[in-house]
């Protein structure tokens, strides 16, 4: 590898060898997990109205069909 891209790759992961980036590692897992549980929580609160959305738009377009099928017919 050449030798800038070393010294580059290298100064990237100083960071982690710092008291404070060896901390954030440690916590890193218990933030993401808990992250992903509340986005789980937000995610599934919405599903119902999600549903009742998606059920009201399938009435109305076989409405719509039906209207257009009468009005063709017609």
């Amino acid at each position: 590898m050449p030798e800038t891209l070393l010294r580059r790759r290298s100064s990237r992961y100083t960071g982690f060898r710092t008291e404070t980036g060896q901390s954030m590692l440690v916590k890193m897992p218990t933030v993401m997990n808990d992250s992903m549980a509340i986005s789980q929580q937000i995610v599934q609160s919405f599903i119902p109205k999600l549903r009742e959305l998606s059920m009201a738009f399938k009435a109305d377009l076989e409405e719509q069909r039906s209207v257009a099928s009468e009005t063709v017919q017609n």
